[in-house]
């Protein structure tokens, strides 16, 4: 089969109104002082929310005064927060949960029954499927300078414990290059990575901890130890044990395992590996190497439906990079890297975006494929994290910063190169050109019939909706995609006029979607049906053209179907590629 490689050739061609004010400050542990990070904030009377960053940050929004707002951390008692028009900023010292007296286990069986607790734990059936809204952050520094930067909003599936699936509702991504020579570091799959990470199954990509295994294997892998025994809000046990591998292999984590003995239930674990054998990174380059994985892993679990279901997850690791190997530009980096993912709305879900990926298709090259919704980014007040300098705000605005938003508008991007190239086509005024990147010696083009076999074309509509308040957004946007794209007869300009006039004819039955929908509010239902709708009208239009121009041989009707492009777009698809004209 041939490859497609798509050459650009250039032709010269509700406002929202909101009431809401916000407070910020900091959230500390009364005891020592030191800021608690990923506390979950709630504002109970907006029913919205957000979470402390890693230094106990946080801003969230409210109407009045009297707004009633919660503060809860495993561990520590949870606590209203009073607002007063006096203060600026809110400093929130929590107070550790009662610890319960007369229950240091020293003894050798009072040790087995820890073992027994977390097996309990592991075998009490959890299998409840839910689907909520999370947040995801990234953040990844070179040797101590931010050099990467990822925010997107999902809908995730939970089982149980476990996360098992996500769509991507927005997302956006800054970079800026670490070295003289404008290279850029990346972290393509680190969503997914989340998603493979687990605590109650053993896998691949991950070291062992306890809850993963049978209680036999728990035994001869770790040593346990009781941290301290405290009462939760609802007088709950909680009973928090602290683990250790018995051989320092690089296999096993290290860490602690909060349990609701009460209920039975996993409530929070922390994940150390020091110098993993077992991690989910691979070197981007055939040239890099990866030396050394540190990963540091918590993940938090709430009450839903009478079931315990995932929270949050912070997902942190050190590497050490070795780029170029062998080569005049060999270089070694420590690389370390912040990641979030927090589930925070269980009762409603995004309407996720109409486009369908590749299966394989990475985060980053979804959010470079599709277009940047300004309206989503500027509205959605919903869970996300912040600092005192809004500092994700300063780095997506940093002129040095590459983004999804700006990076076609940069002509020296490093974006337009070798992994960054985009292969989904957006449709513009500026024409495509398919050039055959691998001559295909093997077929005889004269003997090849022009037949729907041996070509095909893939042209989707991408469209987006959000509410905010009283404005409803409508984005769309017409894209050529390769993945599902293929053409294995040759190529000339003919072929070229008669795959632009295609992608030309889905952009006017676009520009007629969104005009109908924005002229009336719909439900998710009514829009999901206008766009079946819309999609029945495509697959005819292309029957009609394909069978009527004939791949372009048809010159008549090529012609009268160029004539319609050209009264809808103003592009004379004829005219620009140079065809029929008279010697």
């Amino acid at each position: 089969m041939k490859y497609l490689l798509f050459i650009l050739i250039f032709i010269l061609s509700n406002r929202l109104t909101g009431q809401l004010r916000e407070i910020e400050g900091k959230i500390m542990d009364e005891s020592t002082n030191e800021a608690i990070p990923f506390a979950n904030i709630q504002n109970r009377s907006l029913r919205k929310g957000t979470i402390s960053n890693a230094d106990g940050f946080f801003k969230i929004s409210f109407e009045k005064w009297t707004d009633t707002i919660w503060i809860h951390s495993v561990g520590f008692k949870s606590q209203r927060l009073t607002l007063d028009q006096r203060t600026g900023f809110y400093v929130v010292k929590m107070q550790e949960s009662i610890t319960e007296l007369g229950e240091v286990m020293v003894t050798l069986n009072e040790n087995i029954q820890l073992f027994h607790l977390l097996e309990a734990c592991r075998t009490n059936p959890n299998k409840i499927k839910q689907q909520a809204k999370s947040y995801y952050e990234l953040k990844t520094f070179i040797d101590d300078k931010q050099v990467e930067l990822v925010e997107g909003f999902f809908n995730v599936g939970l089982s149980g414990y476990e996360l098992s699936s996500q769509e991507l509702k927005a997302g956006r991504i800054a970079m800026q290059t670490y070295d003289e020579q404008m290279r850029m570091f990346v972290s393509t799959e680190s969503s997914k990575a989340i998603i493979l990470s687990k605590v109650m199954n053993e896998t691949d990509y991950f070291p062992l901890s306890p809850l993963s295994m049978n209680l036999k294997k728990m035994r001869r892998g770790f040593y346990l130890n009781l941290d301290r025994k405290y009462l939760d809000d609802n007088q709950d046990s909680i009973t928090v044990i602290n683990y250790l591998p018995k051989i320092r292999s690089g296999n096993y984590f290290k860490g602690k395992i909060w349990l609701n003995t009460t209920q039975n239930r996993l409530v929070k674990q922390t994940m150390e590996c020091e110098d993993c054998k077992i991690h989910p990174f691979l070197p981007l380059f055939e040239s890099d190497s990866i030396l050394k994985v540190n990963l540091q892993i918590t993940k938090t679990f709430g009450p839903k439906n009478g079931k315990q279901l995932f929270n949050h997850v912070d997902f942190n690791y050190e590497i050490a990079y070795k780029s170029r190997f062998g080569q005049s530009g060999e270089k070694n980096y420590r690389i370390k890297t912040s990641a979030l993912l927090y589930a925070y709305d269980y009762d409603e879900t995004f309407f996720i975006p109409k486009f369908e990926f590749d299966k394989k298709a990475s985060d980053y090259r979804k959010i470079f494929s599709i277009p940047s919704n300004d309206f989503f980014w500027k509205y959605n007040d919903e869970y996300r994290m912040n600092d005192h300098q809004n500092s994700n705000l300063a780095f997506f605005s940093d002129p040095a910063s590459m983004t999804n938003a700006n990076y076609s508008v940069k002509t020296d991007s490093p974006l337009k190169k070798g992994f960054f190239q985009e292969p989904y086509i957006r449709w513009s005024t500026n024409r495509i050109i398919f050039k055959e990147s691998i001559p295909d010696s093997l077929l005889d083009h004269s003997k090849v019939g022009l037949t729907d076999r041996n070509y095909n074309l893939s042209v989707k509509v991408f469209l987006d909706m959000n509410s905010y308040q009283d404005s409803t957004n409508i984005l769309t946007c017409t894209i050529f995609d390769p993945y599902e794209s293929y053409y294995l007869l040759p190529i000339d300009t003919v072929t070229h006029c008669f795959i632009n006039i295609y992608f030309d004819l889905v952009e006017i039955e676009r520009r007629k979607l969104e005009k109908t929908l924005k002229n009336k509010v719909l439900t998710r239902e009514e829009l999901n049906e206008r766009y079946d709708e819309f999609i029945r009208m495509c697959d005819l239009i292309k029957k009609m053209y394909f069978e009527d121009v004939d791949h372009g041989r048809n010159r008549r009707q090529l012609i009268k179907w160029n004539s319609f492009v050209k009264s809808e777009l103003q592009i004379d698809n004829i005219e620009i590629f140079g065809l029929f004209k008279e010697p």
